[in-house]
Parts: structure tokens; sequence; C-alpha cells
């Protein structure tokens, strides 16, 4: 007889965020999946105060390189250039625009993995991925053998 035992497939701590810490200094960890939000609709050419911490999540995982260490809260031509590449690794629109999917994916609990390493990725970079992820987590049967062979 085979009896299959429930364990979670969940990984992660309840509140895992995928900005690092270090960028959302002082925030609450409720805050953080909102602070980015507001930025929906920001375009090349714009000044918003806390873009600079926006900068910081792409030069963490990759996507402005050789930058320096005090960001502005300008939207620049690095940061559209950052916005574009992100757009392509993770299939979306290429707009270079903060539009509310790329936003929705930023936010988004991930590994602290950068994405671009010395300018190369791994990344789909635009091609169909077959690869899916999906938003509720299930469970894998681990098989338990009991009474006899």
């Amino acid at each position: 007889m085979l009896k299959l035992m429930q364990v979670s497939a969940r990984f992660f701590p309840h509140n895992i965020t995928g900005i690092p810490p270090g960028i959302l200094h002082n925030a609450v960890k409720t805050a953080a999946w909102e602070a980015f939000t507001r930025f929906a609709g920001c375009r090349p050419g714009e000044r918003w105060d806390g873009l600079s911490k926006l900068k910081q999540y792409f030069s963490y995982f990759g996507y402005l390189p050789n930058s320096p260490f005090n960001f502005t809260e300008d939207f620049d031509d690095e940061l559209e250039r950052a916005l574009r590449t992100y757009q392509q690794n993770f299939n979306l629109k290429v707009t270079g625009e903060l539009d509310y999917r790329t936003l929705e994916l930023i936010v988004r609990p991930r590994c602290g993995n950068a994405d671009i390493i010395n300018g190369t990725t791994s990344m789909n970079s635009g091609r169909p991925s077959s690869f899916h992820t999906t938003e509720h987590f299930h469970t894998t049967g681990v098989g338990l053998r009991t009474g006899g062979t």
C-alpha cells in the first residue's frame, strides 16, 4: 500500500518582497509592494520624487551597470534603456515607460539574483517562454511505503 504525505512547495517567507531591503529604507514590508506603483505613467524627461529608489532596484538586478552611487530623481535615458531591457527580458510590450504591467512585475516577489551580469542575461529576452509560473501554490505527494513491500 502506498500512502501520500502532503508537503508544501512554498519555500518563501510570508512577507517576501522582490524589492531589495536597502532600497526601501525604513519602509514596512506592506509599503514595499506599493512604493513603486505610484510611478505608473511616468515617462522619459519627467522628474518624480522616489525615482532614485527605482534606479537602485534596476542597478541591483543589473539593468543599470556602471551607475553612480547617488541616483537622481530624473527619468533619464539610462532609466529608459533599463526599462526597455527589463520589459524585453520579461516578454512585456517594450515601451520604455512605467506602465502598469511593468510595475506589476517589478513589485512581484522574486529571487535576489541579478538578471544581467557583465552585460549578459540568460533570460528569454523577448522570446516566447515554455516555462510558466503560477500565482498559487501546489503540494507534492511524497510516497511512503508502509506495511510490507
